[in-house]
């Protein structure tokens, strides 16, 4: 396959991420809308699987449909060049999938940066137990939070430890190790950097504030379980570190730079959680849909049958954007 075949694709890969981005920034408002009414652990998912559709689905039908028709019935040796509008836009087409490369690793690199600054800062504490590693930390930019992505670690401020009752911090670190199991970390990383139109042209923002959001009050349902007196300590901790002043809660924009899950965000979410932890509701703890490998695996195949049936008419609508693009 020469470099016309390879930009032919990317284009069609392109112009299917574009229209699907368009389709999900269209329905964004009523989407979040329907979104909000589901149970947290649900809501979590959701925004993560409806976020990563266009990329996915763009991938998965130039990978399955689109690659096959072209191998089988695109001649050897056809002398076909690209054009420089071609090029071009093969390179527009690439420029997401690099952006959301550079991104996820610039949010990478500032995490790693901010959790080594913690950890330098940090000693294991022998009075928690735990089942992730739990670091007393002495900063003024932490109050509780995870960070790392395979093997997540949990870092507590030493002001916040000093001053939460046993039983209010109990419930706090059961909110992160609800964090720490659901893998957040690692799951914001990947809506930050997701390689998309979106995330190049700075539209995703409505999405990563509603994942992040979900994922606090996903968290509050795992640590509480339905038990009113865990809701109720949780909701003491978290207007007590509010309270203490003794950290400067990261902001927005620092926020959008790291992929920790922070238990403290803003003051509107806040009072938003305490209210649910005080009056919770019966589908709090209501598991989230996951997505089994074995569906994907299923979709693969779909996929593939469906563009070897086709292949022929697939292939002409390639040639045709080549021969428009490079008459």
């Amino acid at each position: 396959m020469t470099l016309y075949g390879p930009a032919v694709l990317l284009v069609v890969f392109g112009l299917l991420l574009a229209a699907l981005d368009v389709l999900l920034l269209v329905l964004t408002p009523w989407l979040l809308k329907r979104l909000a009414r589901a149970a947290a652990g649900q809501r979590t998912e959701a925004i993560l699987l409806i976020r990563s559709a266009p990329v996915v689905l763009a991938a998965f039908v130039t990978a399955f449909v689109f690659l096959p028709a072209w191998w089988i019935h695109e001649p050897p040796n056809t002398g076909e060049t690209p054009s420089a509008l071609l090029l071009g836009l093969a390179s527009l087409a690439a420029l997401p999938l690099l952006q959301g490369l550079y991104r996820g690793l610039r949010m990478f690199v500032k995490t790693r940066d901010r959790l080594l600054l913690w950890r330098g800062r940090g000693r294991n504490t022998s009075q928690v137990e735990a089942p992730f590693e739990v670091l007393e930390v002495t900063s003024e930019d932490l109050a509780l939070c995870v960070g790392g992505y395979l093997k997540p670690t949990i870092y507590a401020s030493a002001d916040v430890m000093r001053h939460l009752e046993p039983e209010e911090f109990r419930a706090a670190l059961a909110h992160e190790v609800s964090h720490a199991r659901r893998r957040d970390p690692l799951r914001l990383l990947w809506l930050g950097s997701c390689p998309d139109f979106l995330q190049l042209f700075r539209l995703d923002g409505p999405w990563r504030r509603a994942f992040s959001r979900a994922c606090e009050f996903a968290a509050d349902a795992g640590a509480s379980r339905g038990n009113p007196e865990v809701a109720l300590d949780l909701a003491s901790a978290l207007l007590k570190v509010a309270r203490l002043r003794t950290f400067r809660p990261l902001n927005a924009e620092a926020l959008a730079d790291v992929a920790v899950s922070s238990a403290y965000s803003s003051r509107e979410d806040l009072k938003a959680r305490v209210e649910a932890l005080a009056n919770p509701c019966s589908d709090a703890v209501v598991p989230g849909f996951r997505i089994r490998p074995w569906m994907w695996a299923a979709a693969a195949l779909i996929l593939c049958a469906a563009g070897m049936l086709s292949s022929e008419h697939v292939h002409a609508v390639s040639e045709e954007i080549g021969r428009v693009l490079a008459p």
